[in-house]
This record gives structure tokens, C-alpha cells and sequence, in this order.
């Protein structure tokens, strides 16, 4: 499925459309299960602890909950999830399990922040693609954002 038009741009604005984006925007407006268009590239040394923001929006025109599932860790990164009030969600974000309360069409949740520490052990070249995939509970509609961090040094 193509990335979908900003839902001002649309003719008629889907009953359930989530929207998860990243830092400075990107995927903002964009609605694609692929994630097409919605990633960000980040550079990270060795030993860096990263904490990278993912925002949610209500873009249909129901009230909706949305459900998450987030990268988890891997050999040269360890990844920690956080909602908006701090809270570790790392179990329930990885297992697909995270779930929003009900969003008005154009309200926000706060948002989910990933802690990623770049191991020691890491190789510069490592890398690591982390991403969220929002689905509504109204219908099953996804979209997906994310970085893609590189070790540099």
C-alpha cells in the first residue's frame, strides 16, 4: 500500500488512521504500514545512551486506541521503552501489547521514548533499524515509523 496524503489533503478521511512520527517530524502526515518515508537516520558512538522520541496522532475521524509493537534489543544495543509519564513499557512495547487510552480524531497521547545504548562490544558499521508499528483498534489500520541508528565511532 502506497504512503497516503495528509488526511487535509484527502477527500474523504478514513474512520480509524493512526499516525506515529519521529524527531523534527519525520512521518508526520504520512500513513503507511511500510513505514515508506518515516525513518530517520541517526549517528551514535560507542557507549552513547540515545533517547529518541516517537509521537502519536488520531488522524480518522473516530475516537480510536492505537496498539504498539517496538523494536526490542539487540547484540550491540539495548533497548528500554518509556510512555509519557516515565514509566518502563519495554515488556508490553515489545510484545505488541502497549496500548493508547481512547484518542479523539486529532488528539495526541503523549508519546513513547526509546532509551538506546550503544554497547561497548558495538563495531563501527553496526546498525540497527527500530521502528514502532501503530494499529488501530477501531479496524487494524497500521503505520509504522522509526530511526536507523548507525555506530560511527
Amino acid at each position: 500500500m502506497a504512503a497516503m496524503p495528509i488526511p487535509h489533503a484527502a477527500a474523504v478521511v478514513p474512520p480509524y488512521w493512526p499516525d506515529v512520527f519521529v524527531k523534527n517530524d519525520v512521518g508526520e502526515g504520512v500513513h503507511d504500514p511500510a513505514g515508506v518515508g518515516e525513518t530517520k537516520a541517526v549517528k551514535a558512538h560507542r557507549g552513547d545512551t540515545l533517547t529518541l522520541p516517537f509521537w502519536n496522532r488520531n488522524d480518522g475521524n473516530n475516537a480510536d486506541t492505537f496498539s504498539y509493537l517496538g523494536c526490542s534489543s539487540k547484540a550491540a544495543f539495548r533497548v528500554t521503552w518509556r510512555d509519557h509519564s516515565g514509566a518502563d513499557v519495554t515488556g508490553a512495547v515489545t510484545a505488541g501489547t502497549f496500548t493508547t487510552a481512547q484518542l479523539e480524531p486529532g488528539w495526541s497521547e503523549g508519546m513513547l521514548k526509546l532509551s538506546l545504548k550503544v554497547k561497548l562490544a558495538a563495531i563501527v558499521g553496526d546498525r540497527m533499524k527500530c521502528t514502532v508499528l501503530a494499529t488501530s483498534g477501531g479496524d487494524g489500520t497500521k503505520d509504522k515509523a522509526g530511526y536507523k541508528i548507525t555506530v560511527v565511532a
